[in-house]
């Protein structure tokens, strides 16, 4: 994991340990309350996936708090005391990971995107050849008039497959977002028909039928890249412009070939909702949609909220 996606992440749950434990009323109080135990729970389990408190957060998860679903508990003294010095333990030595990441990465630009290589990518010759094709996918669409953004690497991530690329402007994070999203949208289309071929051929039916399914899911392909272009040009630009259309399809299909091999294209931690909206995430197949899809059913939210 990325030390800035580990800033990112304690810096927006560790607030939520610090409210949880109420100092008890009176010296001889025999029960001890925590409250907020729903969004306590919640951060815990996010910061679990930064590895970095493994052992205190095993122990709290064994805990009676996570044993149960309630959202206040009361504990006696020597339960509450042992979470509380484990949970201020996590808070105090988070906060001090926070500082120490800020004076090894500076601050990150909105106009950044972050690339995460594939993990196929384990040699030299892998990593020239992955960066050919991301710098070929993106300077397609950032260089052309309309967008004119620019392609600067900022960072390779310490310990990290992650770079960091300056593009220019927001507008510019946005085309490769939204360019990105399609490129998931292909190469999603592209696995079924591999799995589709490999079921077919492992109940050993005759040869021309097989070159027949690939020959139609690659037209099948072919026209997908074509209708989502199509759909980037028309909602993006103000005018249609060959040239541009074809750059579109180009980046979207090289953008599905990384993709395909495990390549992420994520923007800036801090980038607005509305454009991180825009780029893929790890989500299920099933709610990988059509940039056509996607932009309609945006349009009838819009204008019911009119």
């Amino acid at each position: 994991m990325k030390l800035s996606e580990i800033k990112y992440i304690l810096e927006n749950n560790l607030e939520d340990l610090e409210h949880s434990f109420i100092d008890p009323k009176g010296s001889n109080s025999i029960a001890y309350t925590i409250k907020n135990l729903t969004n306590f729970r919640k951060a815990i389990n996010n910061i679990e996936v930064t590895n970095t408190f493994e052992k205190a957060i095993s122990g709290i998860k064994k805990s009676l708090i996570f044993s149960n679903p309630y959202d206040e508990m009361n504990l006696n003294p020597r339960e509450y005391n042992t979470l509380d010095i484990i949970t201020q333990r996590i808070i105090d030595t988070g906060y001090t990971l926070i500082n120490a990441i800020d004076n090894i990465i500076p601050k990150e630009s909105e106009n950044i995107i972050n690339i995460k290589l594939a993990p196929t990518t384990s040699n030299f010759f892998d990593l020239i050849k992955d960066l050919e094709t991301l710098e070929k996918a993106l300077s397609q669409i950032v260089f052309y008039p309309g967008v004119e953004g620019k392609l600067e690497i900022e960072a390779f991530e310490p310990g990290s497959k992650w770079i960091k690329i300056l593009v220019g402007s927001l507008f510019s994070v946005q085309i490769i977002g939204i360019a990105a999203w399609s490129g998931a949208v292909v190469s999603k289309k592209i696995k079924e028909g591999e799995e589709l071929e490999q079921l077919i051929r492992t109940r050993q039916m005759e040869n021309d039928y097989v070159e027949q399914l690939i020959k139609a899911n690659d037209v099948y392909v072919k026209n997908l890249i074509e209708a989502e272009a199509k759909q980037i040009q028309n909602s993006e630009f103000k005018e249609d412009d060959p040239e541009r259309l074809e750059r579109i399809k180009l980046t979207i299909k090289l953008f599905s070939e990384l993709i395909n091999k495990g390549t992420e294209i994520h923007p800036a931690l801090n980038a607005p909702e509305k454009v991180d909206n825009l780029f893929p995430k790890n989500l299920p197949v099933n709610l990988i949609e059509w940039k056509a899809k996607r932009l309609e059913q945006n349009n009838v939210q819009e204008n019911g909220q009119e």
